[in-house]
């Protein structure tokens, strides 16, 4: 699959997206999909213009400035498609910084994990555990650590406590699943167990 087709098949599937109702992180995907290869074939310009017509379809009105989405705007949306979405975002224009150097494009990728950051933050507040959300974390603290050396312009100890606050929150989450797991257990494994390892140890 060449590059033009690759393109032409995304373009039919925002289309049908668009014609058949899709749910809209789908169709936020498709755009930021197409967005990714854009940048990355050179095209930046078309590449932003795939962020904004993402951004429309969240805030549900035409957007020619990406930096206006915030928190605010995620209330009934703070799931994992839309941390995933907000992070592609934050990808490409990290990209594109670290391809051009032109400083807006580092402090809009910026903007963006900031933005993950605590979206996650809020989706780990409802509960939310599973092993892939390391990946995702660790993913959203290297973006935001790399960009932070690179402007310098951010508050360092209010990045530091959002960072943490994420850790420590799945850290937690990660132990009350584990303990939940063996919850299940029952008494005479983890005798037969500890017995074993009496064993081993003597």
């Amino acid at each position: 699959l060449n590059e033009e087709q690759a393109f032409r098949h995304l373009d039919q599937a925002i289309q049908i997206g668009h014609e058949m109702d899709i749910r809209e992180f789908n169709l936020l995907n498709l755009y930021l999909k197409k967005g990714s290869m854009l940048q990355q074939a050179g095209r930046f310009s078309e590449a932003e213009e795939m962020i904004l017509k993402s951004i429309s379809i969240l805030l549900d009105h035409p957007v020619n400035d990406p930096i206006i989405v915030g928190i605010d705007d995620f209330v009934e949306r703070n799931d994992i498609y839309y941390i995933n979405a907000m992070t592609q975002v934050a990808t490409i224009y990290k990209d594109e910084y670290q391809k051009n150097h032109i400083r807006e494009h580092a402090r809009l990728a910026y903007h963006f994990y900031d933005l993950t950051a605590r979206l996650f933050q809020s989706y780990y507040l409802k509960g939310a555990y599973n092993p892939s959300l390391n990946r995702v974390n660790a993913s959203i603290n290297e973006g935001l650590l790399s960009l932070h050396l690179e402007l310098g312009e951010a508050d360092a100890a209010s990045l530091i406590n959002l960072m943490e606050n994420n850790h420590s929150q799945h850290l937690a989450k990660e132990f009350e699943a584990k303990h939940l797991r063996f919850l299940h257990v029952p008494d005479s494994l983890f005798s037969m167990r500890n017995l074993l390892q009496a064993e081993i140890a003597s």
